[in-house]
């Protein structure tokens, strides 16, 4: 392998990837299995996640893949006691999981904003303090 590329060799860490059922989220957990980590891979969608980490498996990358929903701090925390008892630590948070919504403003309800916010902002805040904790008692 190049130099270069031993900067971002991955090798010993794992990291978890948010709104991985498809799109960017399975395209980020690959590159990251592909320079050596554990990739948990989490969507809301069970069945999308599953899929999207038997076809990584299936190329050999070392992968794993969970339900959360990251609007729900039981959801969150039985993630977190999950990542914990089966790796330990955790050393890669992305939070990836987001909400668009194609109407333009003027169409755009109160409810369909708040859920937007709530997928984008709430929802990486509430994982990042949760999974933080963890990635800090790692050091």
């Amino acid at each position: 392998m190049d130099k270069a590329l031993n900067v971002f060799q991955l090798n010993d860490k794992v990291a978890l990837v948010t709104g991985a059922a498809g799109g960017m989220g399975t395209a980020i957990s690959k590159q990251l299995a592909t320079l050596g980590a554990t990739v948990i891979l989490t969507d809301i969608n069970e069945e999308g996640v599953k899929k999207s980490a038997e076809q990584l498996a299936e190329k050999g990358l070392n992968v794993d893949s969970l339900k959360v929903n990251i609007l729900d701090s039981e959801s969150i925390q039985e993630v977190v006691s999950y990542v914990k008892e089966k790796y330990g630590k955790l050393d890669i948070l992305v939070n990836n999981a987001g909400a668009a919504n194609d109407a333009k403003a003027l169409e755009t309800s109160d409810d369909e904003w708040r859920k937007m916010i709530a997928i984008n902002l709430d929802g990486a805040f509430y994982m990042s303090r949760e999974f933080g904790q963890l990635m800090v008692e790692a050091k």
